[in-house]
């Protein structure tokens, strides 16, 4: 097929349309990376009982004592809920002019 035996008005819109699927494919890509930038594709942090899960089966199996099942649980129970920030101290309050 011949592209410039085609009508001047029909070549027109045949562009435009190349053009818009063009703009909208970049619209979603750019939007996917936005996301992937920001961490709002990522899936939800794992729980302690998730993580824990095979921990409790090896050692209802036998294949580890109590002492080590506790410091492993106590760790595990750790890292995944971390403690509170600290509060931040209050400003002290401007001296006034006035106050010599």
């Amino acid at each position: 097929m011949n592209l410039r035996a085609l009508d001047p008005n029909l070549m027109w819109y045949l562009v435009l349309v190349v053009l818009t699927v063009a703009m909208i494919i970049g619209a979603l890509l750019t939007r996917n990376l936005w996301n992937d930038l920001k961490g709002l594709n990522d899936e939800p942090a794992t729980g302690p009982d998730e993580l824990l899960a095979p921990l409790s089966e090896a050692f209802a199996a036998g294949q580890m004592d109590e002492a080590e099942y506790q410091r492993i649980r106590a760790s595990v129970e750790r890292v995944v809920t971390p403690e509170p920030p600290p509060k931040p101290r209050p400003k002290p309050a401007p001296k006034r002019l006035d106050d010599r």
